[in-house]
């Protein structure tokens, strides 16, 4: 009778044993269904569209302030403003930082013609479209002066020579440090102003080669630039 009644116990109590062994099915009470993700917002999806290239270039209108302390041997003055034209091309080389290359030529207004080629680094953030950030510019680079005449010939300002058929010129080095802002205009174009200063040691040479003298020159400089930068569209697109 003992053995009979284990027994029947064990019958009665295997189906509850075996719906506890039994894993939940999706979508029974209790249980949530998976929910499908909606698509991207459209504005999402179309900056993941692209990238932009690490090489941009700029040119850009220039006003500069010149003053060379009481030397007087550019043109016969000390102090001059002047206009003129510069390019820059950039390489970006992580978000915050890039590599600059600046060339400038002042030739419009001053008794004399400067030029420069300049080597440095900008450091500033990089936003999305239309959005406006700061950047701070050093740079380091030659320095060159002529002088000149103020007319134009067929290919720029005609430099004016001395009694001996030797072009009075200055040449040295320096460096230049700047702040600006640029605003983002499209996806490749995007307007800059900057405002930056100037300081080199020059070595004058008065009609023969060799022959001169050794001053600063300090320059004020205000542009306003134009800056191009490529974008590269990703061949898989968020949906």
């Amino acid at each position: 009778m003992r053995y009979r009644a284990v027994a029947v116990l064990a019958v009665l109590l295997l189906p509850s044993v075996a719906e506890a062994q039994r894993l939940p099915r999706i979508g029974s009470r209790g249980v949530p269904r998976s929910v499908p993700l909606g698509p991207q917002p459209a504005i999402v999806n179309q900056a993941l569209a692209y990238n932009r290239m690490r090489v941009s270039f700029e040119s850009y209108p220039m006003i500069s302030f010149f003053n060379t302390g009481s030397f007087e041997g550019n043109g016969g003055q000390a102090e001059w403003a002047s206009g003129g034209m510069g390019t820059r091309a950039d390489y970006r080389v992580k978000r915050l930082l890039s590599l600059t290359l600046d060339m400038t030529s002042s030739f419009l207004g001053g008794p004399v013609f400067t030029e420069t080629m300049e080597l440095g680094f900008r450091v500033g953030p990089r936003r999305s479209e239309h959005s406006f950030y700061p950047f701070f510019d050093a740079r380091y680079g030659y320095f060159l002066t002529l002088n000149g005449s103020t007319g134009l010939d067929g290919f720029g300002l005609t430099p004016t020579a001395g009694p001996n058929n030797f072009i009075n010129y200055s040449q040295g080095l320096g460096g230049v440090i700047g702040a600006g802002a640029e605003y983002t205009l499209t996806r490749r174009f995007s307007l800059t102003s900057a405002m930056s200063v100037a300081r080199s040691n020059m070595t004058s040479v008065l009609n023969r080669p060799g022959m001169g003298d050794s001053y600063s020159m300090t320059s004020y400089r205000y542009v306003i630039a134009l800056r191009y930068n490529g974008v590269r569209y990703n061949t898989i697109q968020s949906q």
